[in-house]
Parts: structure tokens; sequence; C-alpha cells
């Protein structure tokens, strides 16, 4: 049996896997809290309390209410990619569209939180990569949508060639 996919479709279900995979790892990464067994993590309280301090806020209490909100702002933009990439594989296009503008929204949000907490504690590090993705979430929003109204030309993929590319992609994943 073939099962026809555009290339808009394949890049339109890449971006937002992407995304999912995205936020799902930095929940991971804030609930492990540093490094253990085939995950090598940052320790994101120890960090947050780091640059709280350096502002003359030595409370732990900052640290961790700054830390909940991140990981609130990661988690509702998880949830919106995870649904957006559900209703994209049931192909409810617009539902689907719904829930990854509330992903980018929440995105862009996480990013411009994290832009300004970088500038006010000095790390230009972490605000050109906040400021890249930035960028990127942007982008993914505008090739998400301009690939809806492109006619790609159809990829016909076997059986095999199916389960051959999900092997692949769930190992480098």
């Amino acid at each position: 049996m073939n099962s026809k996919f555009s290339t808009g479709q394949i890049v339109r279900f890449s971006i937002l896997f992407y995304w999912s995979i995205f936020w799902l790892f930095n929940l991971i990464d804030k609930l492990i809290g540093g490094s253990m067994f085939l995950w090598v993590g940052r320790d994101r309280f120890a960090q947050f309390q780091k640059f709280f301090a350096s502002a003359g806020l030595d409370s732990p209490i900052i640290a961790d209410i700054a830390l909940i909100v991140a990981a609130g702002l990661e988690a509702f933009a998880f949830v919106m990619f995870a649904g957006a990439l559900l209703h994209f594989m049931k192909n409810r296009m617009e539902t689907s569209r719904s829930w990854f503008f509330l992903g980018i929204v929440f995105t862009l949000v996480t990013f411009t939180i994290f832009s300004i907490g970088d500038h006010i504690f000095g790390d230009r590090f972490e605000l050109l990569e906040h400021t890249l993705f930035w960028f990127i979430t942007l982008l993914s929003w505008v090739v998400y949508n301009r690939l809806e109204r492109v006619e790609g030309e159809d990829l016909v993929l076997e059986r095999k060639q199916k389960l051959g590319a999900s092997v692949v992609t769930l190992f480098l994943v």
C-alpha cells in the first residue's frame, strides 16, 4: 500500500516535531536538574540562583519562582506543539494551525523573557542563543504558513521505506 506525502507536509510535520521534541527535552532537563547516565543537563536551579544573587536577590525562593514560571511557559509551549502535531497527523489542519500558533506565542514569550533576563544578568552567550531561537520561532511560523498554500510534489513511500525512516529517526532522536 502506497501513501502520498507532499514535500510541504513533510516540512510542516518536521517543524511541529522539532518544536515538540525541543520543549520536551527542555522540560526533562528541568526535571533532572543536572547530569545523570545518558543525560548531560544543566542544573538550572543553581544557574537561576547564581543569576539572581548577582543582582542582589540572594533568596532561593526567588530562583524557585523564576524556575517554576520558566518551566510553566515551556510546559505550555510543549503541550501546544504536541497538540498541533497530533491534530496535524489526524489531518485537522485548521485546528493544528491554531495549536501551533499558541505554541509559537508561548515560545516567543518565553524567549523574550529569557532575553530580558540575559540582559539584566549580563549573560551575552545566552542572549545570543535566545535571540537566535526567537527568530527561528518566527521563521518556523512563516514557513509553516507559506507551505500551507504551496502544492509540492508528492512523495510515494513504500511501507518498508516508512518503517526504515521511522527507525532512523527514532535512532537519531
